[in-house]
């Protein structure tokens, strides 16, 4: 599973909600920015929930599998 994160920086206070509550540490404050680690996303979206300003989006992305449903008669 592949999941973009869009952070609006302009945004973003800095306030440090989705760094302290993501469940597997997506986001890291370093200094005066946050940075962002998408690979450790497991897309429970807390982190658009939690965000005040409404900075965060996140995004599941195709990964490149289908699935066929086909009737059974």
């Amino acid at each position: 599973m592949q999941v973009k994160i869009h952070l609006n920086r302009e945004l973003c206070t800095k306030c440090g909600l989705c760094v302290r509550y993501c469940p597997t540490e997506v986001f890291v404050l370093e200094g005066s920015e946050i940075r962002v680690r998408e690979e450790r996303c497991i897309y429970c979206r807390a982190c658009e929930v939690l965000c005040p300003q409404g900075s965060i989006k996140t995004e599941l992305l195709d990964d490149g599998l289908s699935i066929e449903v086909h009737k059974v008669l």
